[in-house]
């Protein structure tokens, strides 16, 4: 299974990597679009949003849209355990580049209330059309999700990707948390 994940992560990641700066900005705004009409993203107060990295499909917008309705919105924080975290920002310029190049709240930032969140919008490597999802490969997001998933029944899990990042079957496992929803710029899975 390991071997598997490994091959769809390397093809998945070689696929969204061809695509251009441009093609990412105009199918991240198709998926922002999609993501502020969900009717769990209109009535949540609290919205967990990852900060784009490199490829991935861009959240800035997302989060600028957040603020603009009086959303608030909270981050992924790497503790120093490996273990995320969600912590709430208001500006992004409260994010400071980690050594792997990710964007996070500096400094000591305060874990967010779970019970509060409405939406997550998730990072992926992968989906498939069950929505199952395969992450980079530690299990931090799957750590983070359940741990959400065991205060907050209620929280909408929507992984976000582009439709080059879709497979038909991704292997799961127990620990893998399964998302509610996959948003890409051309449909929404449920």
């Amino acid at each position: 299974m390991k071997s598997e994940k490994r091959a769809i992560r390397r093809e998945a990641l070689a696929k969204r990597n061809r695509l251009s700066a441009e093609e990412i900005a105009e199918k991240s705004a198709q998926i922002l679009e999609t993501a502020i009409a969900l009717a769990s993203f209109k009535s949540a107060g609290v919205v967990a949003c990852y900060v784009s990295f490199k490829s991935e499909a861009g959240t800035r917008e997302m989060i600028s849209e957040c603020w603009r309705l009086g959303k608030k919105v909270c981050v992924p924080v790497t503790a120093e355990s490996g273990k995320i975290f969600l912590s709430e920002i208001s500006s992004f310029s409260e994010l400071r580049e980690t050594p792997f190049g990710l964007l996070e709240p500096a400094g000591n930032s305060p874990k967010t209330d779970y019970s509060k969140i409405g939406t997550v919008f998730v990072p992926g490597v992968a989906f498939d059309l069950q929505k199952n999802r395969v992450g980079y490969g530690k299990g931090y997001y799957d750590g983070l999700l359940a741990e959400i998933r065991k205060v907050n029944k209620g929280a909408l899990f929507a992984g976000i990707a582009f439709e080059c990042q879709l497979f038909g079957k991704v292997p799961a496992t127990a620990e893998d948390v399964k998302m509610d929803l996959v948003l890409t710029e051309k449909r929404v899975i449920k």
